[in-house]
């Protein structure tokens, strides 16, 4: 209840916690279009956790209506401009393999796995390189 309040009244945070529930499921129903209106919201107030999960969603959604991989690319090229986050660089690949430009998906989920911290958990790891090898038979991932 206090989280939707503080939604209501526009706090980022409160959103960016509310659609990583939805999209995961957590306390409340998964529901991308849940997740995807509270991400719009908090990355509308400059939250760049909640412009990485929109780009994420917007990239790997199964709901084909809820795709927009050219906004996903959008939302992420002034992010790996400005940051050196290895989980920024795998957003922006699950966008350029969303539009079918695999070449530039490959690019960027090796540069994602370079830049991956050593200390990530091995499922992590595994899921990035999965994410890779769907890139190179010109798949895209799926949520």
């Amino acid at each position: 209840v206090l989280l939707r309040r503080a939604a209501a009244a526009g706090d980022a945070r409160a959103h960016l916690v509310l659609g990583t529930y939805a999209q995961l499921g957590e306390y409340v129903p998964r529901n991308h279009r849940v997740a995807l209106e509270h991400y719009r919201e908090a990355a509308d107030s400059g939250d760049v956790t909640a412009q990485n999960n929109l780009a994420w969603l917007l990239s790997t959604s199964p709901e084909p209506d809820l795709r927009d991989g050219a906004q996903a690319i959008e939302i992420m090229l002034p992010l790996v401009h400005f940051t050196s986050d290895w989980g920024h660089y795998d957003t922006l690949a699950a966008a350029y393999a969303e539009i079918g430009e695999f070449d530039a998906a490959l690019e960027w989920q090796n540069r994602a796995l370079e830049g991956a911290d050593d200390d990530l958990p091995e499922p992590v790891l595994r899921q990035m390189r999965e994410r890779l090898a769907l890139y190179r038979r010109g798949r895209p991932w799926r949520e």
